[in-house]
């Protein structure tokens, strides 16, 4: 299980109206400190984090690069590795004075299955579930306002 971080001290290091950054002094339960440690909070934004039945992160990093079109060095680079093209927006891209399109790129981190090992559930069977409402009861020791 997770075990939450100790919070030793906290300043707000900036602050307006889109985003404010909250530097924390954080305490981990093997006695290591974590400084500064930044939570980012946004008004008009909901993180969601997936966790397995036992309360493990599945997801520890994700990153979101787009790859600037006119750069076949870096995707020849991508596609050597084994990223496939997934979209380009067109024009999003700014740099120099100058539009450029933007594609992105994906690489699964596991091998194709040919069955679902466990299939999503409706929203009525996870309301129903034990399981939910010990993850609300659990995520209240997280929940920051």
């Amino acid at each position: 299980m997770l075990e939450p971080w100790q919070v030793i001290g906290s300043t707000i290091s900036y602050e307006d109206r889109w985003l404010k950054i909250q530097s924390d002094r954080c305490l981990t339960k093997t006695g290591k400190f974590i400084e500064p440690y930044h939570v980012l909070h946004y008004p008009t934004w909901v993180n969601v984090v997936a966790l397995t039945a036992n309360a493990e992160i599945i997801l520890l990093s994700q990153y979101r690069h787009g790859v600037k079109l006119i750069n076949p060095a870096s995707i020849a680079l991508h596609e050597a590795v084994g990223f496939t093209l997934v979209g380009v927006y067109q024009a999003v891209g700014y740099e120099l004075g100058q539009w450029y399109d933007v594609a992105w790129w994906q690489l699964s981190l596991q091998q194709e299955q040919s069955e679902i090992v466990n299939p999503p559930l409706s929203w009525q069977e996870v309301e129903k579930s034990l399981l939910w409402y010990e993850a609300l009861k659990s995520g209240l020791n997280f929940l920051r306002v």
